[in-house]
C-alpha cells in the first residue's frame, strides 16, 4: 500500500485517483506499459535495417531519432481504445487543469 505521506499519494488523494502498487519484480501487472514496449519492439523489428534479430542503434542520436519518430507515429494512430481518436485528438479535447 501507497505510505499516504508521499506527494504524488497527497495528490492522487486530491484529485480522487486510488494509488495501486505493483509487486516487484511482476511485471506482468501492468499491461499498459508492457503492450506499449512490446509495440516499440514490434516497431523497432520492422526497421529494414535492423531487422528483428539485431534490435540495435548505432549511437544514442539513432536511438533518440527512432524514438521521436515512433512517438509521433503513435500519436497519431487511431486506437480503439480511445474511441478510434488519434491520443493526440483525445488530448486536445481535455478541459481544466489538463490542459
Amino acid at each position: 500500500k501507497p505510505s499516504g505521506d508521499h506527494p504524488f499519494d497527497q495528490l492522487c488523494r486530491q484529485c480522487g485517483i486510488q494509488h495501486r502498487l505493483t509487486k516487484p519484480y511482476h511485471p506482468q501487472t501492468n499491461g499498459l506499459v508492457e503492450r506499449f514496449n512490446r509495440r516499440i519492439a514490434e516497431a523497432i523489428g520492422r526497421e529494414t535495417k535492423r531487422g528483428s534479430a539485431r534490435r540495435t542503434f548505432i549511437d544514442h542520436a539513432d536511438r533518440d531519432t527512432f524514438i521521436a519518430r515512433f512517438v509521433h507515429d503513435y500519436n497519431r494512430t487511431r486506437l480503439k481504445c480511445l474511441g478510434y481518436q488519434a491520443p493526440i485528438q483525445a488530448v486536445a479535447k481535455l478541459t481544466g487543469l489538463n490542459t
